[in-house]
């Protein structure tokens, strides 16, 4: 017969936590480095409610980034399609800069150009362009 004792722990083991934000499986591979000390380690994400929830950047809006865009031509209502990879304020702008100037660099400039139509809505027209309107019958 053996005698077989229990030791009752006398002192608790106390732990050092630390936390890591979770961001890919490398996370795992760094805290298995700590498994045999008296560190534990504790998990975290960015993905809470609050942050999903909490409004990015409330002077950000949809005409300073990229993507596709839209143009209308105020007069004829056709449309031009386009995508940048810059904020839309600059690239209108160089649309803009084409109309005013008469380079063929936008297709857009180009259309209101070729059919005397104006850039803005309530533009009669823009320095050397003369709606047929106000052209006459000459």
């Amino acid at each position: 017969m053996t005698n077989t004792t229990r030791l009752q722990p006398t002192q608790e083991t106390k732990y050092k936590w630390a936390t890591f934000t979770y961001t890919v499986k490398e996370t795992l591979h760094i805290t298995n480095i700590f498994k045999h000390t008296d560190l534990r380690i504790a998990f975290r994400t960015k993905n809470t409610i609050q942050n999903l929830l909490k409004q990015k950047n409330p002077f950000l809006d949809k005409f300073s980034s990229s993507g596709v865009y839209k143009l209308t031509c105020p007069h004829c209502h056709k449309a031009y399609i386009g995508q940048t990879g810059r904020r839309f304020f600059t690239r209108y702008n160089e649309h803009k800069s084409a109309f005013y100037s008469n380079r063929h660099t936008s297709d857009f400039a180009q259309h209101l150009h070729d059919n005397s139509h104006p850039l803005w809505p309530h533009q009669r027209h823009h320095s050397g362009i003369t709606p047929p309107e106000e052209r006459g019958s000459a």
